[in-house]
Protein backbone atom coordinates (compact mmCIF):
# COMPACT_ATOMS: atom_id res chain seq x y z
CA UNK A 1 0.00 0.00 0.00
CA UNK A 2 1.40 3.53 -0.59
CA UNK A 3 1.58 5.75 2.46
CA UNK A 4 2.89 8.79 2.87
CA UNK A 5 4.85 9.90 6.21
CA UNK A 6 4.74 13.53 7.68
CA UNK A 7 6.31 15.98 5.40
CA UNK A 8 9.47 15.99 7.84
CA UNK A 9 11.19 13.18 6.18
CA UNK A 10 11.69 14.93 2.67
CA UNK A 11 11.78 11.76 0.41
CA UNK A 12 10.00 8.39 1.05
CA UNK A 13 9.70 4.75 -0.28
CA UNK A 14 5.96 5.42 -0.07
CA UNK A 15 5.82 2.19 2.14
CA UNK A 16 5.55 2.97 5.94
CA UNK A 17 7.84 -0.43 6.48
CA UNK A 18 10.98 0.60 4.34
CA UNK A 19 10.78 4.14 5.11
CA UNK A 20 10.73 3.60 8.89
CA UNK A 21 14.06 1.01 7.87
CA UNK A 22 16.04 2.78 5.21
CA UNK A 23 14.38 6.42 5.44
CA UNK A 24 17.23 7.89 6.70
CA UNK A 25 19.21 6.53 3.37
CA UNK A 26 17.11 8.84 1.22
CA UNK A 27 18.14 12.54 0.96
CA UNK A 28 18.99 15.11 -1.62
CA UNK A 29 21.23 13.61 -4.47
CA UNK A 30 20.68 10.11 -3.47
CA UNK A 31 20.80 7.34 -5.75
CA UNK A 32 18.68 3.94 -5.26
CA UNK A 33 19.39 1.07 -7.42
CA UNK A 34 16.41 -1.49 -7.74
CA UNK A 35 17.32 -4.82 -8.93
CA UNK A 36 16.12 -8.19 -10.08
CA UNK A 37 14.49 -10.79 -12.19
CA UNK A 38 11.49 -10.59 -14.41
CA UNK A 39 8.60 -10.33 -12.81
CA UNK A 40 9.95 -9.41 -9.12
CA UNK A 41 8.36 -6.09 -8.50
CA UNK A 42 11.43 -3.69 -10.02
CA UNK A 43 8.75 -1.94 -11.75
CA UNK A 44 6.27 -1.81 -9.32
CA UNK A 45 8.90 -0.07 -6.74
CA UNK A 46 10.03 2.35 -8.80
CA UNK A 47 6.57 3.72 -9.19
CA UNK A 48 5.68 3.52 -5.67
CA UNK A 49 8.33 5.63 -5.12
CA UNK A 50 7.74 8.19 -7.53
CA UNK A 51 4.09 8.00 -7.06
CA UNK A 52 4.76 8.72 -3.44
CA UNK A 53 6.53 11.61 -3.47
CA UNK A 54 4.47 12.86 -6.51
CA UNK A 55 2.03 13.42 -3.80
CA UNK A 56 4.49 15.71 -1.71
CA UNK A 57 4.92 17.96 -3.88
CA UNK A 58 8.36 16.54 -5.81
CA UNK A 59 8.14 16.24 -9.59
CA UNK A 60 9.21 12.94 -10.90
CA UNK A 61 10.24 11.86 -14.17
CA UNK A 62 9.76 8.44 -15.57
CA UNK A 63 12.00 7.26 -18.47
CA UNK A 64 11.05 4.20 -19.32
CA UNK A 65 13.10 2.65 -22.15
CA UNK A 66 10.91 -0.48 -22.72
CA UNK A 67 7.24 0.03 -21.14
CA UNK A 68 4.86 1.92 -22.62
CA UNK A 69 2.97 4.81 -20.94
CA UNK A 70 -0.98 2.97 -21.32
CA UNK A 71 0.48 -0.33 -20.23
CA UNK A 72 2.28 0.95 -17.82
CA UNK A 73 0.23 3.51 -16.24
CA UNK A 74 -2.84 0.59 -16.46
CA UNK A 75 -0.45 -1.92 -14.56
CA UNK A 76 0.36 0.72 -11.62
CA UNK A 77 -3.94 1.61 -11.79
CA UNK A 78 -4.56 -1.56 -10.67
CA UNK A 79 -2.34 -1.52 -7.86
CA UNK A 80 -3.45 1.35 -6.46
CA UNK A 81 -0.73 3.73 -8.02
CA UNK A 82 -2.19 6.24 -9.89
CA UNK A 83 0.16 7.74 -12.22
CA UNK A 84 -2.07 9.41 -14.55
CA UNK A 85 -3.85 11.82 -12.26
CA UNK A 86 -0.57 13.45 -11.19
CA UNK A 87 0.35 13.58 -14.75
CA UNK A 88 -2.83 15.54 -15.05
CA UNK A 89 -1.51 17.87 -12.24
CA UNK A 90 1.89 17.89 -14.11
CA UNK A 91 3.50 16.75 -11.04
CA UNK A 92 4.80 12.97 -13.15
CA UNK A 93 6.47 13.25 -16.69
CA UNK A 94 6.39 10.20 -18.78
CA UNK A 95 9.48 9.87 -21.23
CA UNK A 96 9.27 6.84 -23.55
CA UNK A 97 12.49 6.52 -25.64
CA UNK A 98 13.26 4.29 -28.23
CA UNK A 99 16.05 1.65 -27.37
CA UNK A 100 17.05 1.44 -31.09
CA UNK A 101 18.54 5.66 -30.55
CA UNK A 102 21.70 6.23 -30.51
CA UNK A 103 23.00 6.78 -27.21
CA UNK A 104 24.38 10.30 -27.55
CA UNK A 105 21.10 11.23 -28.78
CA UNK A 106 19.33 9.39 -25.49
CA UNK A 107 21.58 11.41 -23.24
CA UNK A 108 20.89 14.97 -24.63
CA UNK A 109 16.88 14.12 -25.11
CA UNK A 110 17.02 13.48 -21.55
CA UNK A 111 19.07 16.29 -20.57
CA UNK A 112 16.55 18.79 -22.13
CA UNK A 113 13.86 17.38 -21.03
CA UNK A 114 15.40 17.23 -17.09
CA UNK A 115 16.27 20.89 -17.72
CA UNK A 116 12.90 22.23 -19.11
CA UNK A 117 10.64 20.23 -16.82
CA UNK A 118 12.88 20.23 -13.72
CA UNK A 119 12.12 16.95 -11.39
CA UNK A 120 12.92 15.92 -8.11
CA UNK A 121 12.83 12.94 -8.47
CA UNK A 122 14.07 10.79 -11.82
CA UNK A 123 13.76 7.07 -12.55
CA UNK A 124 15.22 5.17 -15.06
CA UNK A 125 13.16 1.53 -15.96
CA UNK A 126 15.87 -0.23 -17.02
CA UNK A 127 19.57 1.14 -17.41
CA UNK A 128 20.30 -2.48 -19.11
CA UNK A 129 18.17 -1.54 -22.82
CA UNK A 130 21.07 1.26 -22.84
CA UNK A 131 24.24 -0.55 -21.47
CA UNK A 132 23.53 -3.34 -23.92
CA UNK A 133 23.62 -1.33 -27.10
CA UNK A 134 26.71 0.43 -25.44
CA UNK A 135 30.03 -2.28 -26.30
CA UNK A 136 33.26 0.22 -25.97
CA UNK A 137 33.71 0.10 -22.25
CA UNK A 138 34.53 4.23 -22.16
CA UNK A 139 31.39 4.69 -23.29
CA UNK A 140 29.77 2.64 -21.04
CA UNK A 141 32.12 3.65 -17.97
CA UNK A 142 30.84 7.59 -19.41
CA UNK A 143 26.79 6.23 -19.80
CA UNK A 144 27.49 5.33 -15.88
CA UNK A 145 28.80 8.39 -15.03
CA UNK A 146 26.04 10.82 -16.93
CA UNK A 147 23.30 9.24 -14.21
CA UNK A 148 25.49 9.78 -11.58
CA UNK A 149 25.62 13.54 -12.20
CA UNK A 150 22.31 13.54 -13.32
CA UNK A 151 21.39 13.08 -9.05
CA UNK A 152 23.51 16.07 -8.90
CA UNK A 153 21.93 18.31 -11.05
CA UNK A 154 18.12 17.48 -9.99
CA UNK A 155 19.47 18.08 -6.27
CA UNK A 156 17.13 15.23 -5.97
CA UNK A 157 16.93 11.16 -6.05
CA UNK A 158 18.04 8.89 -8.58
CA UNK A 159 16.10 5.56 -9.59
CA UNK A 160 18.14 2.84 -11.41
CA UNK A 161 15.94 -0.26 -12.21
CA UNK A 162 18.54 -3.03 -13.21
CA UNK A 163 17.28 -6.53 -15.11
CA UNK A 164 18.58 -9.50 -13.73
CA UNK A 165 19.12 -13.03 -15.51
CA UNK A 166 16.43 -15.48 -14.27
CA UNK A 167 19.65 -17.90 -12.97
CA UNK A 168 22.42 -14.90 -11.47
CA UNK A 169 21.80 -12.66 -8.46
CA UNK A 170 24.35 -9.98 -9.01
CA UNK A 171 24.38 -6.69 -10.84
CA UNK A 172 26.78 -5.87 -13.31
CA UNK A 173 26.02 -2.10 -14.41
CA UNK A 174 29.71 -1.39 -13.61
CA UNK A 175 30.38 1.56 -11.05
CA UNK A 176 26.41 2.86 -10.47
CA UNK A 177 26.54 0.03 -7.72
CA UNK A 178 29.24 1.29 -6.12
CA UNK A 179 28.22 5.11 -5.71
CA UNK A 180 24.54 3.99 -5.10
CA UNK A 181 23.41 5.02 -1.37
CA UNK A 182 20.84 2.16 -1.71
CA UNK A 183 21.13 -0.84 -3.21
CA UNK A 184 17.62 -3.30 -3.42
CA UNK A 185 17.70 -6.88 -4.83
CA UNK A 186 13.90 -8.25 -5.28
CA UNK A 187 14.06 -12.36 -5.30
CA UNK A 188 11.23 -14.45 -5.93
CA UNK A 189 11.29 -18.22 -4.77
CA UNK A 190 9.33 -21.18 -4.98
CA UNK A 191 8.56 -22.77 -1.47
CA UNK A 192 5.98 -25.11 -0.84
CA UNK A 193 4.66 -24.66 -4.54
CA UNK A 194 4.06 -21.13 -3.46
CA UNK A 195 5.82 -17.80 -4.81
CA UNK A 196 7.90 -16.51 -1.96
CA UNK A 197 9.03 -12.59 -2.54
CA UNK A 198 11.99 -11.08 -0.67
CA UNK A 199 13.69 -7.83 -0.68
CA UNK A 200 17.12 -8.29 -0.21
CA UNK A 201 18.67 -5.29 1.46
CA UNK A 202 22.59 -5.05 0.17
CA UNK A 203 23.22 -1.58 0.70
CA UNK A 204 21.65 1.12 2.47
CA UNK A 205 23.92 4.51 3.54
CA UNK A 206 22.69 6.14 6.67
CA UNK A 207 20.35 3.17 7.77
CA UNK A 208 21.31 0.67 10.14
CA UNK A 209 20.74 -2.50 8.77
CA UNK A 210 19.17 -4.97 11.36
CA UNK A 211 18.21 -7.35 8.66
CA UNK A 212 19.40 -8.48 5.45
CA UNK A 213 15.93 -9.85 3.49
CA UNK A 214 12.23 -8.75 3.92
CA UNK A 215 9.75 -10.72 2.62
CA UNK A 216 6.84 -8.68 0.96
CA UNK A 217 4.11 -9.79 -1.31
CA UNK A 218 2.24 -7.43 -4.56
CA UNK A 219 -1.62 -7.21 -3.53
CA UNK A 220 -3.92 -5.73 -6.04
CA UNK A 221 -5.55 -2.17 -5.13
CA UNK A 222 -2.54 -2.34 -2.57
CA UNK A 223 0.96 -2.68 -4.13
CA UNK A 224 3.99 -3.70 -2.20
CA UNK A 225 2.92 -4.65 1.20
CA UNK A 226 6.07 -5.49 3.24
CA UNK A 227 6.61 -7.78 6.56
CA UNK A 228 9.08 -6.74 9.07
CA UNK A 229 10.72 -9.95 10.92
CA UNK A 230 10.70 -8.65 14.39
CA UNK A 231 13.99 -8.27 15.94
CA UNK A 232 14.51 -10.42 19.46
CA UNK A 233 15.56 -8.01 22.08
CA UNK A 234 18.57 -8.93 24.34
CA UNK A 235 16.99 -9.52 27.48
CA UNK A 236 18.73 -8.90 30.76
CA UNK A 237 19.45 -10.88 34.00
CA UNK A 238 16.69 -10.13 36.49
CA UNK A 239 15.68 -11.98 39.65
CA UNK A 240 18.45 -14.20 41.94
CA UNK A 241 20.91 -15.73 40.32
CA UNK A 242 23.18 -18.72 41.99
CA UNK A 243 26.61 -19.91 41.54
CA UNK A 244 27.75 -23.33 41.56
CA UNK A 245 30.44 -24.23 43.77
CA UNK A 246 31.17 -27.70 41.67
CA UNK A 247 34.06 -27.26 39.52
CA UNK A 248 32.62 -29.48 36.79
CA UNK A 249 29.39 -27.18 36.75
CA UNK A 250 30.95 -24.06 37.07
CA UNK A 251 33.08 -24.37 34.03
CA UNK A 252 29.97 -25.19 32.37
CA UNK A 253 26.45 -23.40 33.57
CA UNK A 254 28.39 -20.87 36.17
CA UNK A 255 24.98 -20.02 37.65
CA UNK A 256 21.50 -20.77 37.40
CA UNK A 257 18.91 -18.79 38.47
CA UNK A 258 16.65 -18.90 41.48
CA UNK A 259 13.59 -20.52 39.70
CA UNK A 260 15.58 -22.31 37.09
CA UNK A 261 14.60 -25.74 35.97
CA UNK A 262 17.33 -27.92 35.22
CA UNK A 263 17.42 -30.79 32.40
CA UNK A 264 19.88 -33.67 32.61
CA UNK A 265 19.41 -36.42 29.62
CA UNK A 266 21.34 -39.53 29.65
CA UNK A 267 21.88 -42.47 27.95
CA UNK A 268 19.04 -44.96 29.39
CA UNK A 269 22.26 -47.61 30.50
CA UNK A 270 24.34 -44.97 31.49
CA UNK A 271 25.23 -44.36 35.42
CA UNK A 272 23.52 -40.78 37.15
CA UNK A 273 26.60 -39.70 37.90
CA UNK A 274 25.88 -36.34 36.63
CA UNK A 275 22.46 -36.32 38.22
CA UNK A 276 24.04 -37.46 41.02
CA UNK A 277 26.63 -34.69 41.82
CA UNK A 278 23.77 -32.39 41.91
CA UNK A 279 22.02 -33.87 44.26
CA UNK A 280 25.22 -34.05 46.06
CA UNK A 281 25.54 -30.51 45.48
CA UNK A 282 26.27 -28.97 48.81
CA UNK A 283 24.55 -25.81 49.13
CA UNK A 284 24.74 -22.94 46.12
CA UNK A 285 26.46 -20.07 47.01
Amino acid sequence: MVTILSRDTEYVFGINELDELLGSSLSPRSMVVIAGHPGSGKTTLASTICYSNTLRGHKCLYISLQEDREKLFNNMKKLGIYLEEQEKQNMLLFLRIPIARDVDEVVKTISEVVDSYSPRVIVVDSINALLTYVSDPDKRAWLQNYFYQLMLVVNGITIIVVEMPIDIERIDIGSIEFVADVVLILKSRIERKMISRYIEIRKARGSPIRISEIPFRIIEGKGLEVFIPPIPMKINRIGKFYNLKTPLFRDVVSSIPADGVILIVYPPDSRMYISTLFIAEPVLE
